[in-house]
């Protein structure tokens, strides 16, 4: 009797500890949920509140014009047209070759469709006197063109124009779609201009995506026009679902859920690659943890259940950690996990979410974070080291794909632990057009890989964003858009590569497509 009493006592005493500790476990999880939450919320207000300059596809909303009588115009009066503006200055000796310039622009806008064309006279000085000698001045070279001031170059500083003439757009809601100083005189670069302007952004890219990569389950094909090979990699479907949860795209996101649910998941963690329906057995962390982000951030949007997200939470805990580190991937065909972490796996805004619904993950969070931050590779060359080899514990020295590089990167900014040794390099390759295929830790180009890419530059302006340099951004932006096909007579129209169709892939389209999200958002 005495026996069983004790037997009793153990067992409420067992009950009681582990509901404690399901009680602090639970509070810690909630906690750190408001914590994300909060930060996130803070990080919201700081980066639409972007100072002094504009970027591209980001929405001018704040600034004001002045009509000939000295009037305000806002540039919320344009909403829901697609504007052309062109900026001139009468104090200048060439204002006469700049007129010519904007007559050639108006008569060519219009032959287009919904696009208007203004006129923007900029002054250091808000007073009668110059709007009159300005609208004099139209008038006595028999310019019929719709103009507008701005007085106290306001606007002229805030998009950063260095000279003029030169010519902005925006689209019916509002997105900044071009920044072009000098001439544009040629038909074809105002068609180009009307193009983008009407199919701004993301809007062309995804129309092509959806119509030639994006296979009849959700599956996104790795490139474009490649035979009867089907591949699909968990990179692309982890991008593809983060792009529809930032636009709030419910249809696409649960299409691209729905085929790495059928085809990617037939182990617990989702494999990175199927060829022909037929899927490997081997994850890359990378993906799972992006994957992870998206569907936690998505749960109030598109009824993510949170059991799910703790059933995965733990998967990725069993599968791609060992000793409170992260590891790159689990072969589920030996059943062995990787001894090896590729620095750009380090998602710290996934392990930071996988945290509020698992406290194992703070350890690694810490060991993550700390393993990246070492990989320091110096500030002569100021990026990280490929990857750490668990077993010999140190970083190898293999050459640096500059995608991953810049994934490294964007992971530290997205937390604020962005070296500004690095941002500094970053800014000035963009600036240079010398942001290269691979590098050696010693800073050397690889011979064969002096070329830049559409996905390096997409990533360029996603880290633009995270440090709020609008410098960077537009000049990556507009690196980019470089590599992109904007002839809306070719069959590409909206992809990224060659206008034959080739050099078409999957990695390319999606990170320009995020760029867009973030930017447009």
């Amino acid at each position: 009797m005495k026996q069983g009493k004790i037997y009793v006592i153990l067992l409420a005493c067992i009950l009681l500890i582990s509901g404690t500790y399901c009680f602090i476990t639970n509070n810690i999880e909630n906690n750190k949920k408001e914590e994300i939450i909060k930060s996130k919320e803070e990080k919201m207000d700081f980066r639409s509140n972007i100072k002094d300059k504009y970027t591209l596809y980001g929405k001018i909303n704040d600034i004001k014009f002045f009509s000939e009588d000295g009037d305000e115009i806002s540039i919320n009066d344009f909403n829901g047209k697609n504007v052309i503006f062109t900026y001139w200055d009468s104090e200048f000796e060439d204002s006469k070759f700049q007129i010519s310039i904007a007559e050639k622009l108006k008569n060519a806008v219009q032959q287009l469709d919904n696009v208007e064309y203004v006129l923007v006279h900029r002054s250091d000085e808000n007073n009668s006197k110059v709007r009159e000698n300005a609208v004099k001045y139209l008038k006595d070279n028999n310019i019929d063109v719709k103009l507008i001031f701005d007085s106290n170059m306001n606007v002229h500083s805030k998009l950063g124009i260095k000279s003029v003439p030169a010519t902005f757009s925006i689209d019916k809601e509002g997105h900044l779609v071009t920044l072009n100083e000098g001439v544009l005189s040629d038909e074809s670069s105002i068609v180009r201009i009307v193009n983008k302007i009407k199919d701004s952004g993301s809007n062309s890219t995804e129309k092509f995506v959806m119509k030639n990569m994006i296979n009849s389950e959700g599956g996104v094909n790795i490139t474009f026009n490649n035979g009867s090979l089907d591949t699909v990699l968990s990179e692309s479907q982890g991008i593809m679902i983060e792009y529809a949860n930032l636009k709030g795209n419910k249809e696409l996101f649960e299409s691209t859920l729905n085929y790495i649910n059928k085809y990617m998941k037939n182990d617990s963690l989702i494999s990175w690659k199927v060829e022909n329906n037929e899927a490997s057995r081997v994850n890359a962390a990378i993906d799972d943890l992006r994957v992870y982000d998206a569907l936690y951030n998505g749960e109030e949007n598109f009824g993510i259940k949170e059991k799910d997200l703790k059933a995965y939470s733990r998967d990725i805990y069993k599968y791609n950690v060992e000793n409170n580190n992260l590891m790159d991937c689990y072969d589920f065909d030996n059943n062995q996990k990787s001894n090896r972490f590729t620095l750009c796996y380090g998602d710290f805004n996934a392990l930071n979410e996988l945290w509020a619904e698992n406290w194992k993950f703070k350890k690694v969070y810490s060991n993550t974070i700390d393993r990246v931050k070492n990989g320091y590779i110096n500030d002569e060359f100021p990026l990280y080291y490929s990857w750490y080899n668990y077993n010999a514990k140190q970083y190898e020295k293999d050459d640096l794909n500059i995608s991953e590089a810049l994934v490294t990167i964007l992971h530290l900014s997205e937390v604020g632990q962005e070296k500004p040794e690095t941002i500094s390099w970053l800014k000035k390759q963009v600036e240079k057009g010398t942001l290269y295929g691979k590098y050696s830790v010693l800073g050397n180009v690889i011979d064969g890989y002096q070329y830049e890419s559409t996905a390096a530059y997409a990533l360029a302006a996603l880290i633009g964003i995270e440090v709020n340099d609008c410098e960077l951004i537009n000049n990556a932006v507009i690196r980019m858009e470089k590599m992109k096909i904007d002839d809306s007579e070719n069959l590409y129209y909206g992809a990224f590569g060659n206008m034959d169709g080739s050099g078409i892939y999957s990695f390319d389209q999606c990170m320009s497509l995020l760029a867009y999200a973030k930017l447009e958002k």
